[in-house]
């Protein structure tokens, strides 16, 4: 049968060919090693398997192509290519890691299990093709595939099925062994149970909190030897981490009065064309950058009020058909054209505001509206622009990464304004104004007091871009403060815990008049009693989510009382139980089996991810990466096996 097949056969989409091999290539790894066998473009050895640098970078160019695409074309910022990098190599490691796993374990496909998958369980990226869907409900249809993979007409279908076979030997090997290991992923009935229980019984209670707040001010005033004994037993809440502080400037990527002439010029360009003859939406299609583009710049009918003033004012003044613009706004210059103008009776809403009586009923008035189309040319920062940028932070860094001249002093020269970092730890890589950026703080955690950066930081969020210069001004080591300069922080700690046992005496006061035989309401007077239903995993009012607590009240039974517990560094708690916890069957019954498939995906997830790690950690890897991404990072906290 498999002879038949191949000998009947022909391709049907050759581009179909070209997916599955990609797909071997995205999912696992193939035929990313050996290509040249030059140590020049030797990136990587994985599990004795070299890497070619350009293929490797070819997947980093499709990801990062990827990313922009999926964020309209928002550019991807250094640390975010950084970090596509390191997952691009963590995964090329779990596949070939995985390909060798396959290897050990000798599976393989035979040719009745190809030919049992090929006609019952082709692969995904063959069952999205609309060659091999129905045409109504857009699903895929099988017998419709059986028919043109072996149509004798099709003088290429041969190559397609080879191209299908080649995917599914590939694949299923890994398929084999996830199965297997998700086999193993099983959830017992106590689980199931367990959870259901935390997250739906509920248990009903009275309860008070005693909180430092409620307590009447007091002038207790710890002495210097308790305030001296608490620093000597918790010194490590006083270690102060290595700090840095630095000096920067930052040369901020916006667009200048010669942008917005370019664009005016692409503005005038397009209304050209326009009067030449051509299509309005065809043109927005192309130069819009408006939301409304893939619409041909269709507006819809608006009345005055919804568009911003000066778009407002053109096209309520433009006569039907008239090309309008460029007008300006601050989203950037529209070129505007009216297709139709009408009146719409609507509520007076003026009026009605102004109206004392406010039930009156609003008077109709006509409204006019236009429907209206628009291209929107957007200012962007032009290449002289950042030319510009370019020149001068280069400039600043050039003149002051020696060392030879003053940091601050060429600064003002350039006209420029120096900003601090007063205090920027490791991992925390903030620069006040602007965001995160790792570079700056590998920068700073990386450079020797004064050093200046040899070439401008780039820098790019969503809110802003440019590039920063920056000066390391001091580097304090990590260090366990003195007493003096953690006195008051200190003072006010030993308060706080004097303020919570106060608060735990208060609250045994409350529940020793309580087994006396006062009730609880004027027991705890004058503190409130709240009544609420609690899960055990749930947060409960002024008390928030201590499970400490919760335990308690589930624990207990109805009208006992649950004993003063403490809520860190607030106060006190105390619960009467009104109703106890409640097992619902039925709830249950009718939840078990999703819960169950939620557990079971939960762990067949996190079992997969421990084993690709497992094999991560012992792949043998010799990483190259930092020969061809001089500017990144690629360390790691935990030491690596790395035999090569």
């Amino acid at each position: 049968m498999m002879e038949y097949l191949r000998n009947k056969t022909q391709v049907i989409l050759l581009v179909l060919i070209v997916a599955f091999l990609a797909l071997i290539v995205l999912q696992w790894g193939a035929d990313v090693t050996g290509i040249s066998g030059r140590t020049s473009n030797l990136i990587g050895e994985i599990e004795g398997q070299e890497i070619d640098f350009r293929l490797f970078q070819s997947q980093i160019e499709n990801r990062i192509a990827q990313e922009r695409e999926k964020n309209q074309g928002e550019e991807i910022t250094d640390e975010r290519q950084e970090q596509i990098i390191k997952e691009e190599w963590t995964k090329l490691i779990q596949q070939l890691s995985v390909q060798r796993e396959v290897e050990k374990r000798k599976i393989s496909v035979s040719d009745e299990r190809l030919l049992f998958e090929i006609e019952n369980n082709p692969p995904d990226l063959v069952k999205q093709q609309t060659a091999f869907q129905d045409s109504i409900t857009k699903q895929f249809d099988m017998e419709k595939f059986k028919q043109l993979v072996t149509d004798p007409n099709n003088p290429q279908a041969k190559n397609f099925l080879l191209g299908v076979e080649s995917t599914i030997r590939s694949e299923a090997p890994f398929k084999d062994i996830q199965a297997f290991i998700r086999a193993t992923a099983r959830v017992s009935d106590d689980e199931v149970k367990a959870d259901f229980e935390a997250k739906n019984i509920k248990a009903k209670i009275s309860y008070v909190t005693v909180l430092t707040t409620d307590l009447p001010v007091d002038d207790y005033k710890p002495t210097d030897a308790e305030l001296a004994s608490y620093y000597e037993s918790h010194l490590d809440e006083f270690l102060k981490k290595e700090e840095r502080k630095l000096d920067f400037v930052f040369f901020e990527e916006k667009s200048g009065s010669k942008d917005s002439l370019y664009t005016l010029a692409d503005a005038n360009n397009v209304i050209e064309k326009l009067k030449q003859g051509y299509d309005f939406a065809e043109l927005a299609k192309e130069y819009s950058e408006d939301s409304n583009k893939d619409r041909g710049g269709d507006l819809g009918w608006f009345d005055k009020g919804k568009m911003v003033k000066p778009f407002e004012e053109a096209a309520f003044a433009a006569q039907v058909g008239e090309i309008v613009g460029p007008v300006v706004t601050q989203f950037g210059y529209h070129i505007i054209r009216v297709d139709s103008t009408r009146e719409v009776e609507k509520d007076d809403i003026v009026a009605l505001d102004s109206a004392k009586d406010k039930k009156t009923k609003p008077k109709k008035i006509k409204v006019p509206e236009i429907y209206a189309r628009h291209i929107l040319l957007k200012v962007g920062v032009g290449p002289e622009t950042i030319d510009e940028l370019d020149r001068n932070s280069n400039t600043l860094a050039s003149l002051t990464s020696e060392g030879k001249r003053d940091f601050q002093q060429i600064a003002d020269s350039l006209g420029l304004r120096v900003q601090q970092v007063p205090s920027l730890f490791k991992d925390a890589n903030f620069v006040p104004g602007l965001g995160n950026s790792i570079a700056f703080g590998r920068f700073a955690f990386n450079a020797t007091k004064d050093q200046v950066t040899k070439k401008p930081i780039r820098f790019a969020t969503r809110g802003k871009k440019g590039w920063i210069v920056a000066k390391l001004t001091e580097i304090n080591t990590e260090h366990t403060q003195t007493f003096d300069e953690v006195k008051a922080q200190i003072e006010n700690k030993v308060k706080t815990e004097r303020r919570v046992q106060d608060a735990g005496k208060k609250a045994e006061e409350i529940l020793a008049k309580v087994k006396s035989g006062i009730s609880f309401l004027e027991a705890a007077q004058p503190i409130k009693v709240d009544t609420v239903e609690v899960t055990f995993q749930g947060s409960i009012g002024k008390i928030g989510r201590v499970l400490n607590f919760n335990g308690k009240v589930f624990a207990a039974k109805q009208g006992q009382f649950v004993s003063p517990t403490e809520i860190p560094q607030k106060g006190y708690a105390i619960a009467q139980i009104l109703e106890e916890a409640k097992f619902d069957s039925v709830t249950f019954n009718s939840q078990k089996e999703s819960i169950r498939k939620r557990l079971e995906q939960a762990k067949e997830g996190a079992i997969i991810s421990d084993w690709l790690k497992q094999l991560e950690t012992n792949a043998e890897i010799l990483d190259n990466r930092s020969k061809f991404y001089p500017d990144y990072d690629f360390t790691v906290a935990k030491e690596e096996k790395k035999k090569k």
